[in-house]
Formats: structure tokens, sequence, C-alpha cells
């Protein structure tokens, strides 16, 4: 897929030097009608017996259409040429969220510092943060009736996700939960799946509930705060050695369950519309990893 929503998609040519010895490359890339690469040709000395991958950047046009497209390589060296090609899709239904990187400030340490992780959504990152409302019930009744907005952003270890959570009876928040690794679906909770590489397997899965209890119980952070409007959820996902870089996609879901109420049935809703249970890969919205903001 392309993001014509920031104009800009990252793509990369992965190149294999089988000789022995270095060799020097080069490349001419063709955009689609309309299109450009900010780096239409490209030239590299690779050493022998290893592979690289060389990038550029491909620009969409502000009017850019749905269909499939296409983009060529032509890479010489040695007097020889080799052409590849790959087609991408725009389209008009796509949920895509943009997600910035987070530089350190001056005199921070470098890296798991965008944000404190304590709930209440007040340092800068959240102001460059991709934001997202208007979840949507799954049971096809159309938006939530107790809205969520999500803010998302990134730096060199996690991935931070925010929830804010609107609820017209703050006084009925349910949490029964009180152990890490329980059953915090049933309680007010929240839900961040991501699908690294739009692979539709191996989801990544974290689940809380509106006291910061979470599933699974180790390896990530969570913090929730009460607000007099509703509450308010705070994330940090390692990334671990995924690292992911600008233009990149990952399938995104972002969840809310709020259970009953005395003459209120449960409300299920989520930021990339579905029918039915929450983890279905095939429906979730993309997630684009942005370049540095300061």
């Amino acid at each position: 897929y392309a993001d014509t929503r920031s104009g800009r998609t990252a793509v990369t040519i992965a190149v294999n030097n089988r000789l022995d010895q270095a060799a020097t490359v080069g490349l001419r890339l063709t955009a689609p009608a309309g299109w450009s690469f900010d780096r239409p040709t490209i030239a590299e000395t690779i050493e022998g017996q290893t592979h690289t991958g060389l990038g550029a950047w491909l620009q969409a046009p502000p009017d850019a259409k749905p269909g499939v497209y296409t983009v060529s390589a032509v890479a010489h060296a040695g007097g020889k040429e080799v052409r590849a090609e790959a087609s991408f899709s725009v389209v008009d239904n796509l949920r895509a969220l943009p997600c910035p990187y987070i530089a350190p400030a001056q005199g921070v340490p470098p890296v798991g510092n965008a944000a404190k992780v304590d709930g209440k959504l007040d340092e800068a990152c959240w102001k460059l943060a991709g934001s997202v409302t208007g979840f949507e019930r799954n049971d096809g009744k159309g938006p939530a009736r107790q809205q969520t907005t999500a803010r998302v952003c990134y730096d060199a270890r996690f991935l931070y996700v925010a929830f804010e959570c609107q609820e017209s009876e703050p006084q009925t928040i349910v949490n029964l939960v009180a152990q890490d690794g329980g059953e915090v679906w049933r309680d007010d909770s929240v839900e961040v799946f991501a699908d690294p590489g739009l692979k539709r397997r191996n989801v990544l899965h974290w689940i809380a509930n509106s006291a910061g209890r979470k599933t699974p119980a180790q390896g990530w952070q969570i913090a929730t705060q009460r607000t007099a409007t509703g509450w308010t959820a705070e994330m940090a996902l390692p990334l671990g050695g995924l690292q992911p870089q600008p233009g990149e996609m990952w399938g995104l879901n972002l969840c809310r369950t709020r259970p009953s109420r005395p003459q209120q049935e449960p409300e299920f809703s989520c930021w990339a519309s579905l029918t039915g249970g929450f983890a279905q890969a095939d429906k979730f919205g993309v997630l684009i990893f942005g370049e540095q903001k300061r």
C-alpha cells in the first residue's frame, strides 16, 4: 500500500552481490505517471558476498486515485542489467494512522523517554502523536455511544499508545480484576493488536483494564487515571528487535470494552471497523511509522 495520507512511501530494493569482490551497482528507479522518487538514481558499492537494501521515498501526487500501480528498478553492474518490478495499491477505504518518531529532548537519555507512563497524558509527545477517534461498535450498530480517542508515537525502544475513554457514568466503571495476567477484558478495558509487517499471523496483543491491571502480566508498561469525563490509559510497548523504519507499515487495531450496566447492554468498539471478535487481522487498519519529530 502507498501512504497517500502523508504523501510519502518508503521503497527498499534488496541487492545481493554474489561475487567474491566488491561491485559498484547503479540503480534507476521508475515511478508511475504522476508519482516521483526523491532519488531516481542510486549508486553504491557493495562488498562481495553481501546484500543490502537501497532505499528511496516515493512521492504521491495530491490527487492519487484508487488502483494498482507499478514501480520498477533497473540495476546495472559490470556491463549487465537486471530489472525488478513491484505493484502496490491505493485504496479509499483503508484506515491509516501515522505514528511519528519522537526524538529525545536535549540532555535526556536517547531512548525510552518519550512518555513517562503515568496515565496523565501531559507529555509533549502526545501533542505530536498521531490520533484517531470515531470508534465503531463491533455489532454493526454504528458509532460507539461512549467514544474513545487514541494516540500513537514511538522512539527507539517503545511504541507508545494512549487512550482517552469517555464515560457518561464514571461512577459505574467496572474494574473487578485485581491481578495482572487475569481476565481483564471482562472489565472496562482497552486492547492493542499489532501485526508487524502486515503478515496476518503472530499478532501481538496487549490488554489493560481501567485500574491498570494487564495481560500479559509482564514485559510492558501501563498506567491509568480516572478523569471527570471517564478514564485514560498510557502504554509503552517494547519494540525489541523489530525496530521499525520510517515508512514501514504494521497492521493495527485499537479496541475498547465497556461491560454491561443496569439497563445497558455491553459495548465493544474499535478504531478499525469490524463485526464480531476484535482479533481479525485481515480487518485491521494500518500503522505507518513516520520520520523524526521534535
